[in-house]
């Protein structure tokens, strides 16, 4: 894809297309701050994500942009902004595998395991043994 070229897709697919990677250097964690517009906008993500999966309001809900490089030969992306919304939607994707009983599917499993990151050990290793020690 050219440098500047975007394309929408959803996180299911993202995975199918690349192992997702979060890269040593990452910016300030913004959903941690704690000030009325970070408050705002997080209260707001946590409402439009209850609506469309426990509501369903609507069948897709944009979450921005992401930004990264795509390393073609290893069908990886290298993930520089979007982190804190991509790691939501591991979990959220991990959890309703889990309580539709679906997290022992092999393709499940291996497509989840294709998300990692590389600026924390602790958190590869979270990733890695919450998808492997999944039971149903």
């Amino acid at each position: 894809m050219p440098k500047n070229e975007c394309e929408k897709i959803n996180f299911w697919n993202l995975l199918e297309k690349y192992t997702i990677t979060i890269p040593k250097i990452q910016r300030d964690y913004a959903q941690g701050r704690n000030d009325y517009k970070t408050n705002e906008i997080r209260e707001n993500l946590l409402n439009d994500l209850y609506n469309t999966i426990i509501n369903a309001t609507t069948s897709e809900l944009e979450l921005d942009f992401i930004y990264g490089k795509i390393d073609k030969n290893n069908a990886e992306l290298q993930l520089f902004d979007g982190q804190q919304r991509i790691t939501t939607l591991f979990l959220l994707y991990w959890y309703i595998a889990k309580r539709t009983k679906n997290i022992q599917d092999q393709t499940i499993k291996d497509r989840l395991k294709k998300f990692s990151y590389n600026n924390r050990k602790n958190a590869a290793e979270f990733c890695k043994k919450l998808v492997e020690n999944s039971e149903d």
